[in-house]
């Protein structure tokens, strides 16, 4: 399994996936994650994905607890860690022109350019989470 590294968000989890042909919801956040991985999984080295919001009751506060307590071997097990960023930031004229009230779950883009990027990506929320260096360094 790919164990995903991401930033839950602000957002509720509006966002549908299916569980075993059941309903089950997400943040979009994790939606446009889950979205290009799916799109990426032929060429992957592993056969399931691990997130913490699927995978940990998160209502339960006793399996939360003991779960986190659980973190570091839940990384260190994964076949590799997928690290999430987000999608790309669109350009501030490019974005004027989009309803404000839809989230943008997927974009495509011509391309990117990780020189022109590596400030922006830098100063993403994913950076000040304290559980970043366990997860991705922990993982293959």
């Amino acid at each position: 399994y790919t164990a995903i590294s991401y930033t839950w968000g602000n957002e509720e989890a509006t966002e549908v996936i299916y569980l075993d042909n059941r309903p089950f919801h997400v943040r979009p956040n994790l939606w446009s994650c889950l979205y290009y991985m799916a799109r990426a999984v032929e060429n992957a080295a592993w056969d399931y994905v691990w997130a913490d919001a699927i995978c940990i009751d998160q209502t339960n506060d006793a399996e939360r607890s003991s779960q986190v307590r659980l973190m570091d071997q839940t990384y260190r097990d994964a076949v590799c860690v997928s690290v999430w960023l987000g999608l790309i930031t669109l350009p501030e004229y490019i974005g004027s022109y989009l309803p404000t009230q839809v989230p943008i779950r997927t974009l495509e883009s011509d391309g990117f350019d990780l020189q022109d990027s590596i400030v922006e990506l830098s100063n993403r929320p994913y950076w000040s989470r304290v559980w970043v260096i366990q997860e991705f360094l922990l993982g293959q």
